[in-house]
């Protein structure tokens, strides 16, 4: 007994919950998220090129000492603050410090979460630096 197509499910787009309705969202989805990784390179490409441009500018040391000499020490000190986060990222150590009532607020949700993740029927798996959940 075929289901007639007023009566099928809706998907979150709004087309007929149908197998090639789903391949059509999970394709669109691939091809929007391999658009943006493109973007993201692209613009990580164009950040190294500026920055190689500025360490080349900055290297001789005579330049970099008279453009401190003028800078205010606000700058000075925003620069160190944002050099000191970086070589944090860049050495792989913590630049945010996760509060007692963070960690409060995370032992609560912690738990709904994973619930949230049984009722939907999917898995979890959990590394060191890597948590994946499929279905």
């Amino acid at each position: 007994m075929d289901i007639p197509p007023a009566d099928l499910p809706q998907l979150s787009n709004g087309r007929p919950d149908t197998p090639y309705e789903r391949f059509r969202m999970r394709r669109a989805f691939r091809e929007g998220q391999l658009k943006k990784q493109t973007a993201q390179e692209q613009l990580a490409g164009r950040m190294r090129a500026r920055l190689d441009v500025v360490q080349e500018y900055l290297e001789d040391d005579a330049v970099w000492f008279a453009k401190l000499e003028k800078a205010p020490l606000r700058d000075i000190a925003i620069m160190e603050g944002v050099w000191i986060d970086k070589l944090q990222l860049v050495e792989g150590k913590a630049t945010a410090v996760i509060s007692h009532q963070h960690q409060e607020k995370l032992d609560e949700m912690l738990p709904r979460l994973l619930e949230a993740i049984k009722q939907r029927g999917l898995t979890i798996g959990v590394s060191e630096r890597r948590m994946e959940i499929t279905t």
